[in-house]
């Protein structure tokens, strides 16, 4: 009896899920490169979805910051290597953040950034779980109320400094 009475219930919950699937109405993460091409299309993504969108997962392979440059994070998100991929070093992100928006968090995964520094804060955020090789700098905190919390930090072959604090910032 009760399933007489829930199963065209759960036909019209199907249709509707799959619809609404297909026209990004749902809630979920954003995977690259399954979703997305690039790391700068899911941002971008993240950025129109106004907070309903938060997290980008990225799968093996080398990610290229666009223009080879710096990442602009200007809204709150998360940007996570998959936990399928047990080793972060098979993860990287190929350029930096610069990280303006509080709220932020980076994990598991490998930052290098030949020609600038790994993660810039100018406000506050996490980063877990990361190496930051080859980078100018490694982490660099920079403004009275920034606070970058850091766990299982690995940084190494930076040019200049591993980390760096400056005017007031925190690491």
């Amino acid at each position: 009896r009760n399933y007489v009475l829930v199963s065209p219930t759960c036909r019209m919950f199907q249709t509707d899920l799959a619809w609404s699937l297909e026209n990004n109405l749902v809630l979920r993460c954003l995977h690259v490169p399954e979703d997305y091409r690039t790391l700068n299309e899911a941002y971008a993504r993240i950025e129109q979805s106004k907070g309903a969108v938060t997290t980008i997962v990225l799968g093996p392979g080398d990610h290229v910051v666009e223009g080879g440059g710096y990442l602009n994070i200007k809204c709150p998100v998360n940007i996570v290597g998959s936990r399928d991929v047990l080793d972060k070093s098979k993860i990287v992100v190929v350029g930096g953040f610069k990280i303006t928006a509080n709220g932020v968090h980076v994990e598991h995964l490998t930052i290098r950034h030949k020609k600038g520094t790994g993660v810039v804060g100018k406000s506050s955020c996490t980063l877990t779980d990361l190496m930051i090789v080859q980078c100018g700098c490694g982490v660099w905190a920079s403004g009275s109320d920034v606070v970058l919390n850091c766990t299982n930090i690995m940084v190494s072959k930076s040019i200049y400094s591993g980390v760096c604090a400056c005017e007031g910032g925190t690491i």
